[in-house]
């Protein structure tokens, strides 16, 4: 074995500002697995976290699927904290009831009238989405290649198996004390 051997120093597991690099230069350049697309029927939302970023997916009544930013665009609130199953068709900011269509177009302000606010200038901040084999996969910046190229020849490659035929049973979920390179390293090894 030689001796220069290279491993990561404590701060590539601790330090904010090393999680901070990682967030812009792997995270955000990327396309990440947000969930299964048919847990999201039409008029559902649901919340994920993506590298650190509240992500609020919806299906619209049309049913086209949409990706936000999880956050009015008033005064910052958070829009949803789950899952939730509603045919309403719409998303109500919990702080001054601004209300989103499905599609992220900003439908009603309470209390303002059409001169005091362009509803139009003020859809919910989109990501980029493509669902995949029944898989949904959000893109938080503009920055990243073209989803066909990155998953280029996965169908082939893993053919016969048929993604989209599996049906979403159960999701769970392990909060996990570690740095994400740990989990990573020992899943791998």
């Amino acid at each position: 074995m030689p001796n220069d051997v290279f491993t990561l120093t404590r701060d590539d597991y601790l330090s904010d500002e090393v999680w901070a690099a990682e967030r812009a230069r792997i995270f955000h350049r990327g396309w990440m697995l947000a969930g299964a697309g048919q847990r999201l029927q039409r008029g559902n939302r649901t919340v994920v976290e993506l590298a650190g970023e509240s992500v609020l997916l919806t299906r619209d009544l049309d049913g086209r699927l949409h990706a936000f930013a999880n956050v009015c665009r008033h005064r910052g609130a958070r829009l949803c904290e789950a899952h939730d199953t509603s045919s309403q068709g719409s998303l109500m900011c919990p702080y001054h009831a601004w209300t989103y269509a499905l599609d992220g177009r900003l439908i009603a302000t309470p209390h303002l009238d059409e001169t005091e606010v362009d509803k139009s200038t003020l859809p919910l901040w989109q990501y980029h989405l493509r669902e995949w084999q029944g898989l949904v996969f959000v893109a938080l910046s503009d920055n990243v290649p073209p989803f066909e190229e990155v998953y280029a020849g996965i169908t082939e490659r893993i053919a016969p198996i048929d993604l989209a035929a599996m049906r979403f049973l159960r999701r769970d979920s392990y909060d996990i004390a570690c740095n994400w390179k740990v989990y990573v390293d020992n899943y791998l090894e």
